[in-house]
């Protein structure tokens, strides 16, 4: 309940920072691909999960669910994995700030997997495609390196 509370102050906070008029202008653009201006509140999850125990979500998307998909859908899904892990990330915050249970932490897992085999998939497209075009895979050669205190970087 006390989450309900917290969660209604930020968004009247919220709509006081950004008005109506300021979010239609500034973001009706050919860019945005959201059916209706939400404001900042995009950053937050649905009103009726605040509170809630548990959220119910789906699995995160395996590399031969999205390997079926064409080069557009795999950007468009980029883009809704990153709104989604954002706003999970802002409310995970906004739960710690006020000393509350995360509902379903998972969530945020399902959705750093999924981006993780989506950013394989386009790899794996890039590099056949460099080597049907040029012989060569196309990415930068690296090795993992460890530093003096045990720290592996490329």
């Amino acid at each position: 309940m006390a989450s309900n509370v917290f969660m209604g102050s930020v968004y009247k906070s919220l709509r006081s920072i950004c008005s109506r008029r300021a979010c239609i202008q500034g973001f009706k653009r050919s860019i945005q691909t959201t059916k209706s201006c939400k404001e900042l509140m995009e950053f937050f999850d649905d009103p009726k999960n605040w509170g809630a125990q548990e959220v119910k979500s789906g699995r995160a998307w395996r590399k031969d669910d999205l390997r079926i998909k064409s080069n557009a859908d795999l950007h468009k899904l980029w883009y809704v994995l990153l709104k989604e892990r954002n706003m999970l990330k802002t409310v995970e915050h906004a739960a710690k700030t006020e000393w509350q249970l995360f509902p379903s932490p998972e969530r945020i897992d399902k959705v750093e997997e999924s981006m993780k085999n989506l950013e394989e998939v386009v790899r794996e497209r890039n590099r056949a495609y460099y080597m049907l075009e040029t012989g060569e895979t196309g990415e930068r050669p690296s090795e993992i390196r460890i530093d003096p205190f045990g720290n592996e970087y490329k």
